[in-house]
Formats: structure tokens, sequence, C-alpha cells
């Protein structure tokens, strides 16, 4: 099953680069998700079905790390990587439901870096914090904020 979950992450990792004109987004893509892709796998159910999956960095420990962004038709996970020589991959999973609060804000986040839409994801005291690359137009954000609102929250 592993292959199937791996092959339903590109999948959707690919339908996200059917959003972006961004040249440098697949290669960035790409190798966010090469980093954390059989430990995101492993966490996904059998025919879990996966809307969409971004590259993000995930403030964690007042630091920012690489990560993805994973919309599943039941949750959202996120998944980071720390490190550089032996990169170890941390995951938050939450529940898509009427208790899970998102918030998104499209930003200029510099002349180099382009633009951002802040995520942020709430239940309760835990949340999760994540700045997607997006387009001027807000593409990305705009998806993440629609799937999001379909299931309630």
């Amino acid at each position: 099953m592993a292959k199937e979950r791996i092959e339903t992450l590109i999948q959707a990792a690919d339908r996200t680069l059917s959003l972006v004109t961004n040249p440098n987004y697949p290669k960035l893509l790409e190798s966010t998700l090469s980093l954390v892709i059989d430990d995101v796998a492993a966490e996904l159910g059998d025919n879990e079905a996966v809307q969409l999956v971004v590259t993000c960095d995930v403030a964690h420990d007042g630091r920012e790390h690489p990560g993805i962004l994973v919309i599943s038709e039941r949750r959202v996970i996120v998944a980071w990587t720390v490190g550089l020589l032996h990169p170890q991959t941390h995951q938050s999973s939450l529940a898509r439901n009427e208790r899970l609060v998102a918030t998104t804000l499209l930003r200029k986040a510099g002349v180099l870096k382009g633009w951002r839409t802040d995520v942020t994801l709430r239940v309760g005291d835990t949340f999760v914090e994540v700045s997607a690359q997006d387009e001027k137009t807000g593409v990305i954000g705009t998806q993440i904020d629609g799937l999001l609102k379909q299931a309630g929250a």
C-alpha cells in the first residue's frame, strides 16, 4: 500500500502544479516532497483521498522549516524537516471538522521570496502556522481556503 499512498501524494502535487505559473515552483515542490514523502505516505490511511499538496515553511520552535501542507478528505497534515545532515521529519495532523479553524492571508514576502499565503490552523489550544509558496493572484491560498471551508473549518 505504500506505493499507492506515495502515488496519491504525487498526483495531488501534480494538481497543485497545474495551478501555478512560477517556473521555480515544480523544483521546489519536488525537492521538499522528496524529504518527507515516505513519512507522510506512512501517515495516510488506505484509500485516503488527498486533495492538495503544497510546499511551505512551517513555524516550529521559533524557526521556519521546509515542509508540505497536505489536505485530505478528512484531515490536514503538516510535515516538515529539521536538520541538514540527518533531516528528521515531524508531522502534525488535524481533523477537518467543525472544530478546525483556518485563516489565510496573502502577503508579499520580499523581492526574492515572492508571494506567500500564511495559514494558521487551530483546534482548541493546538495550532500550526505555515507560510505556503504562492503567486500574486493568491491561487494556492484560495485553494486551501476553499477546501477547508468545504469541511466546515
